[in-house]
């Protein structure tokens, strides 16, 4: 606790010199900000991070690289009924139910999820336990038990998730949303019941199969082990994987950008007999490695990011009271990006909520008094950046995240630097290039709704 303490400190000590209106020197190097992640690669290609923790436990998790943004159209759905087969199938040597009780028995925790980039399994026990940690998890890498039984229940789970996501009118626009940017292809993979109950273990066992591999595989470790206890756990259970190349998704931006020009004009319109709407504005953004991505992130901060003080909450919510939720969001992942602006009002407010969004977007091209704003937001986003680094774990997460993404080992340490640098011409443009994207505008609300929609563009009914 006392080494977190200190790092903590020196994180501060530098977030100190930037907002004081210095700048990180180039040598300032990651271990600044957080104790550097001892690595090593194993033959089969998989690569390996381990950052200490002094508490005497262990945790080991694995990230295949293979989520939503891996999927298309007809195979929506297949990474997270992947990540749910394995939960319930378990392994060979810790069949079905036997995992999750083998772990629960010392007391751990087990975890089998998917995200948009990738499936993680971790599991999380004491250190006299960690042979079992590593066994359990290995074998469930290398070798899933398949079975159509454990398979068929895990789907009709998804099914049920599912199901529910339609109740959920926030949630429904959003996917919706980006289901119409990406033509339902990566970020716009948006499996329905249907389709799921569609899916097979074969389908599901030849996904494993393809990105199980070695060269497509993250380990973090997190534990008072010594470095060489854990590598030679990790070379022990682990160098049983199949070799195998890296594998990533691929999204081709410029197509993305002339059909998002092709929305231009258009209000999508999801019925549903709701009291309240909810109303989104969205458009694709460069990837992570784009240099505008921190001048954009300062913008969305400004605009609907930085809660009651952002200028979407102020005009939608303070000053007109038209809505409870107003925010905006931006995300920059490895081959592409997203924004989105999100709003919920009542059925009878909508055309007035649409217009302040699109007034409220359009503004940040061209407003005049940014100066306050932005050194608002450079301090909020600032202050807020020493929690990366608050415990091993997300020491060892942002880690991944840099090899994952092919970032450089310095991004973390000369992140603060690059915000601070951001100006209010930079605002400005990062908001122009969103405008000019073509905002893709999309409504889930009664029916009635079409009229008074109609008088900023067609409306366009979707299912």
């Amino acid at each position: 606790m006392n080494r977190i303490i200190r790092n903590l400190a020196a994180a501060a000590a530098l977030l100190s010199t930037v907002m004081a209106g210095g700048h990180l020197r180039s040598e300032t190097a990651y271990d600044k900000l957080a104790p550097a992640a001892e690595s090593f690669v194993l033959k089969n290609g998989i690569k390996v991070f381990f950052v200490g923790d002094e508490l005497p436990q262990v945790t080991i998790a694995a990230s295949i690289g293979y989520g939503k943004l891996y999927e298309k159209k007809d195979t929506a759905g297949l990474s997270d009924l992947l990540a749910r087969t394995l939960s319930v199938s378990g392994s060979r040597k810790y069949p079905g139910g036997k995992m999750h009780e083998a772990v629960d028995s010392v007391g751990g925790q087990i975890s089998v999820a998917s995200s948009w980039e990738g499936i993680v399994i971790s599991v999380k026990v004491l250190k006299k336990f960690a042979p079992l940690a590593f066994d359990v998890l290995s074998d469930l890498v290398a070798n899933p038990n398949f079975d159509e039984k454990y398979f068929q229940t895990a789907r009709s789970i998804y099914s049920a998730h599912i199901k529910k996501k339609f109740d959920d009118p926030g949630n429904l626009a959003i996917e919706k949303l980006r289901e119409v940017i990406f033509d339902g292809d990566g970020y716009g993979s948006f499996p329905t019941q249907e389709l799921v109950l569609s899916h097979t273990l074969a389908a599901v066992e030849s996904a494993w199969r393809r990105h199980f591999v070695g060269g497509n595989i993250i380990i973090g470790v997190s534990s008072s082990m010594a470095l060489a206890d854990v590598k030679a756990g990790v070379e022990r259970y682990f160098s049983s994987v199949a070799p195998g190349p890296r594998i990533d998704y691929e999204t081709d931006m410029k197509n993305l950008a002339v059909r998002t020009a092709s929305l231009k004009g258009k209000v999508f319109l999801y019925e549903k007999d709701i009291p309240q709407c909810t109303i989104v504005f969205g458009a694709p953004v460069p990837d992570i490695h784009y240099r505008g991505a921190y001048a954009m992130s300062v913008m969305n901060y400004i605009l609907g990011g930085g809660s009651f003080n952002s200028r979407l909450m102020n005009e939608i919510r303070v000053k007109r009271g038209l809505a409870y939720s107003v925010m905006s969001v931006v995300r920059f992942r490895y081959r592409t990006g997203v924004f989105i602006a999100f709003a919920q009002t009542e059925n009878q407010n909508a055309d007035r909520v649409v217009e302040l969004l699109d007034s409220g977007i359009r503004g940040m091209s061209n407003a005049a008094d940014l100066a306050g704003e932005l050194d608002w937001a450079k301090r909020s986003i600032l202050n807020s950046f020493i929690f990366n680094f608050d415990t091993p774990m997300n020491i060892l997460s942002n880690r991944i995240e840099i090899e994952y993404n092919g970032l450089p080992a310095t991004y973390y340490s000369d992140y603060p630097g690059n915000i601070s640098r951001v100006t209010v011409d930079d605002i400005r443009r990062e908001a122009g290039l969103i405008t000019n994207a073509g905002m893709v505008r999309l409504v889930v609300g009664r029916a009635d709704l079409r009229e008074r929609l109609s008088k900023y563009g067609e409306v366009v009914l979707i299912k």
